[in-house]
């Protein structure tokens, strides 16, 4: 994920989005919100040292070194040498599959996006609108959208650093796309500010009753082909979204928490 300095506020307004909505043809105020977490979520990226020429080559030659070793006195030593060949393979498959991305700063990214994830997406973009909330750097999101695809089916999207006005979202169903957990920092950041609340006051937590906006996905890790593809999760988020549809309370509970003293906490 990529740091960077902080960053201004988001620069399009509640008011903007809400047209942008109109002219989609999205009915703004029916149809659900589906935010998703980026890194981990729907793709893993790798700051590069080099190139993506330079790491394909580094993992080649690895994957050299434990071919050409030999252990006949030592069967565990070889085994261990097979498998570090394994995965060097594997690892040089996924290396290949990413697209290198290179920032304005020089700055180089190796990205790979999520095996099954963009039919996952296809499968929901006539069901709502989606839309990236990601602690990652906004320079950083909009890039890597635009050059995975991913914008295509994602028109909005926002950093959790900044302070969103969200307002567009409120009195819409919404779910939360995300491998972590709903008691991480991060997490409750987004929920507060999808909520209305100042994103920084820990000494507002988000109710539990929230909980079921969220939707934890395993983390896309470990730099592998197959590592956690990720399938049903369009159906997953449908059957969600019907549930958080029928609980009504959520929303007057929400206007309650940004009436609090605590709250609100939007700049737009």
């Amino acid at each position: 994920m990529r740091s960077g300095a902080p960053l201004a506020l988001a620069t399009v307004s509640a008011l903007t989005v809400a047209r942008m909505l109109r002219r989609r043809g999205s009915r703004a105020g029916v149809r659900p919100i589906v935010f998703l977490d980026l890194d981990e979520t729907l793709l893993r990226s790798l700051l590069l040292k080099g190139t993506k020429a330079d790491l394909l080559a580094s993992i080649e030659k690895r994957k050299k070194t434990y071919r050409n070793k030999t252990f006949t006195d030592n069967p565990q030593a070889g085994k261990m040498a097979t498998f570090g060949m394994e995965r060097a393979g594997r690892q040089l498959a996924w290396a290949k599959r990413g697209i290198e991305v290179v920032f304005p700063d020089g700055d180089r990214y190796l990205v790979v996006t999520r095996p099954g994830i963009e039919n996952e997406l296809r499968d929901l973009v006539d069901h709502a609108d989606l839309c990236v909330l990601s602690a990652g750097a906004k320079d950083y999101v909009d890039l890597l959208l635009v050059q995975t695809g991913l914008r295509a089916m994602i028109p909005f999207a926002y950093s959790s650093r900044q302070n969103n006005d969200l307002s567009w979202a409120q009195g819409r169903p919404w779910v939360l796309v995300d491998d972590l957990e709903f008691s991480t920092a991060s997490t409750q950041i987004k929920l507060r500010q999808i909520l209305g609340l100042n994103p920084m006051d820990d000494d507002v937590p988000v109710p539990d009753q929230y909980k079921q906006n969220v939707i934890k996905v395993d983390a896309f890790q470990d730099a592998l082909p197959d590592a956690k593809p990720i399938t049903g999760l369009a159906g997953r988020v449908k059957r969600r979204l019907g549930v958080v549809a029928g609980s009504g309370g959520l929303a007057r509970s929400a206007q309650r928490l940004r009436g609090s003293p605590h709250g609100p906490g939007r700049e737009a």
